[in-house]
């Protein structure tokens, strides 16, 4: 979505985890990303790790960490 930017992506194979950084227009704008993921099939147990709104930015977005677990072939 052109409302929430994805800066990094840190895959970890060996637990199937992924540490996804990025910027959101708005904390709703990233909480509807968020439950967005957990929809995707792939995905499970999608959590907000950290955030923080910058202050010093007229628009005032969110900066976050989230991380995922993605789900196995079966």
């Amino acid at each position: 979505t052109e409302d929430v930017a994805l800066l990094a992506l840190q895959p970890n194979v060996t637990n199937r985890t992924l540490r996804i950084s990025g910027e959101a227009r708005n904390m709703a704008v990233l909480l509807d990303f968020i439950e967005a993921m957990e929809r995707e099939v792939i995905f499970e147990k999608a959590h907000l790790v950290s955030y923080k709104i910058k202050q010093d930015s007229p628009y005032r977005p969110v900066d976050f960490l989230l991380t995922t677990v993605w789900a196995a072939k079966s």
